[in-house]
């Protein structure tokens, strides 16, 4: 099933339950089909949905803290609103362990999600079970909510509902194509694209959109127009760099070298911006687009840009894990002269990673 057809889809989900399976936690690969599944129960709320919300919120919260990436997202936010609107007590502990699933979610997600079923009923719940170091809220922190409110939940609901109605038809233009690009709807995507084009005069926001949607000719049209306006150096060579990546996309390979030579002229005329996160920036998504000219078998042209890069790495003074890995895996695809030079940048960044992570972890353990 693919995300887009869960709304259409909602009322056989409902009934069947083995097509739950569809948004089990899979190591990410239903996290689109979890938030496809959020927004369809946001805007058609039944009261015999809380099985099927807790369920995809108990998934949602297991990828989370396995998630290499953490992250905290509006899937998280939407299931448990509407899990929370059913003032359930046996809901408890899993807001809690949506809180604590990883370090994103500690910092964003409502803690007072946990206290939803109303805060009093919440207590006398929860001081049925033995709590310990695993109940952050309930027993680690349990001082921090001596004095909250009723009426402090009833206004985070309010808010909520505010927040997520359930009145599609309050949704813009832009709002249709920001869920459409979400479910991955491509015509979807290219219909709500044009109504926004009739509206729309900023070339650079019709530009940002055109490439989101992979509308790429849209996005040629609008962003050649965009870098002729006024711009600053900065947006200029930002500019460059991004066209380079789509004319590379469209398998104009030529012209997409000529815009990464332009984004480094711009780069260039400024040695500080070379030294901080824009020269970092410019760096690794040159690479990115030598790995993926080179994947395509243009080795020339992938070489070409990516010696671009190799000039402003070797300028500044302190790279990353990150952009060395890039950088190796050009050499390797273009069998490039500078792949000893790489693959010794690879391996001491690695390492160097490696011992910094081992220091985070041996700290968190409380060792010396």
């Amino acid at each position: 099933m693919k995300p887009y057809e869960v709304r259409i889809q909602l009322q056989k989900i409902r009934r069947d339950k083995s097509l739950w399976e569809l948004f089990q936690c899979d190591k990410g690969k239903n996290e689109t089909l979890r938030l496809a599944l959020a927004k369809a129960l946001q805007y058609d709320r039944k009261k015999e949905d809380q099985s099927l919300i807790r369920y995809a919120l108990e998934q949602e919260v297991q990828w989370k803290s396995i998630d290499p990436y953490q992250g905290y997202n509006e899937t998280l936010n939407i299931l448990s609103f509407l899990l929370a609107r059913y003032r359930n007590t046996e809901n408890a502990f899993l807001f809690e362990r949506a809180k604590y699933a990883n370090f994103d979610t500690a910092c964003g997600y409502e803690e007072l999600f946990a206290f939803t079923a109303g805060v009093q009923k919440t207590w006398d719940y929860v001081s049925q079970f033995e709590l310990g170091d695993s109940n952050p809220i309930f027993f680690e922190e349990k001082d921090a909510y001596e004095d909250l409110t009723e009426e402090e939940i009833e206004n985070l609901l309010k808010s909520l509902e505010d927040d997520y109605s359930d009145d599609r038809s309050l949704l813009s233009v832009e709002d249709l194509f920001e869920e459409a690009l979400d479910l991955e709807d491509e015509q979807a995507c290219q219909t709500l694209f044009s109504e926004i084009e009739k509206k729309e005069n900023d070339c650079k926001a019709l530009y940002d959109r055109a490439v989101r949607a992979e509308l790429y000719e849209k996005a040629i049209i609008y962003g050649e127009a965009a870098y002729k306006e006024n711009l600053s150096v900065s947006e200029k060579m930002y500019m460059a760099l991004s066209l380079m990546r789509v004319y590379s996309l469209l398998g104009e390979y030529e012209t997409s070298l000529i815009k990464a030579k332009d984004s480094h002229m711009y780069l260039t005329e400024d040695i500080e911006k070379v030294q901080n996160s824009i020269g970092l920036t410019f760096v690794e998504r040159i690479f990115k687009t030598s790995i993926q000219i080179a994947e395509a078998g243009q080795i020339d042209y992938a070489k070409s840009i990516f010696n671009i890069g190799d000039d402003i790495y070797k300028k500044r003074k302190q790279m990353s894990h990150t952009t060395a890995e890039l950088a190796y895996e050009c050499c390797e695809l273009t069998q490039s002269e500078h792949l000893p030079y790489y693959e010794s940048q690879y391996n001491t960044y690695k390492a160097d990673t490696e011992a910094f992570m081992d220091r985070v972890m041996a700290a968190s353990r409380g060792e010396a």
